[in-house]
């Protein structure tokens, strides 16, 4: 399984390397899976899926999810899996240091 499958237009913003940068959080990223995808706190990240169901799942730390056409808004927390069934743009933003990982 790969962090980002080519089937996703992805468009990332100041996506960080496990355990680099300066960040509080940086423990908390510890022994994340390299394929997943890290986002430092405050960074924005979106994504546009196929007509497949996608599946967001938290590994650490805390995100913030919006779609277009969907009126709910979530909150991502560690352990945390979210299901996106429909089209339209995905945006993603890290409320601390985060780990996801895209799967269908």
């Amino acid at each position: 399984m790969s962090a980002c499958p080519s089937k996703f237009a992805v468009t990332p913003a100041r996506i960080g390397p496990r355990g680099g940068g300066t960040s509080r959080n940086a423990s908390a990223l510890d022994g994340v899976p390299e394929d997943a995808i890290v986002l430092r706190d405050g960074a924005v990240f979106a994504l546009e899926p196929s007509t497949d169901a996608l599946l967001v799942h938290c590994l650490a730390g805390n995100a913030w999810l919006t779609q277009t056409g969907d009126g709910k808004d979530v909150i991502l927390n560690p352990g945390d899996v979210h299901f996106l069934r429909r089209d339209g743009k995905v945006v993603v933003q890290a409320l601390s240091d985060v780990a996801l990982r895209l799967s269908r």
